[in-house]
């Protein structure tokens, strides 16, 4: 087949045997820049867009770790026991506490009489902010539009 073709190449005149080489070396050269060329660039921007992106998800990881740190070492520092922070939180958000009875497996009972429906979904999420758990919650309305008295227990703070 490759003795056909060249016979007919020698046939041509040499003006189509110019043209012929030319076109060859621009299949050749295009066979070379799609096939080889072309997939490493396009792989090399890829690389470098991942790299990018693995690099902006390391700084903010860092950034994580930093806070995540900053606040197990505030709330290691407070050693606050449960009924301390229930206490001490609830009156920034008006909830009284009628009773806080510990309880074991370090775990507190806290009785609220009458609350401010809201203000106690506030203070439980402040709660559990400072390093308390909520492990049962028993909430019962009151006549009072608004008002719930309620049965909580927590675990968590020191000792």
């Amino acid at each position: 087949m490759l003795h056909t073709f060249f016979d007919w190449y020698h046939q041509q005149t040499p003006k189509d045997q110019q043209v012929l080489k030319l076109g060859v070396v621009a299949v050749i050269t295009g066979i070379l820049y799609f096939a080889l060329l072309n997939p490493l660039i396009e792989g090399r921007k890829q690389l470098s867009s991942d790299v990018l992106i693995a690099e902006k998800n390391l700084q903010y990881l860092k950034q994580s770790a930093s806070s995540l740190k900053n606040v197990a070492t505030n709330n290691n520092s407070s050693r606050l026991s449960a009924s301390q922070i229930a206490s001490t939180s609830a009156n920034k958000f008006s909830v009284t506490l009628a009773r806080i009875v510990p309880k074991r497996k370090n775990q507190t009972a806290l009785t609220i009489e009458s609350a401010q429906f809201n203000q106690l979904i506030s203070w439980l999420s402040e709660i559990q902010k400072l390093g308390l758990a909520i492990e049962t919650i028993d909430i019962s309305q009151l006549e009072q539009t608004g008002y719930v008295k309620a049965n909580i227990t927590v675990s968590g703070g020191a000792g």
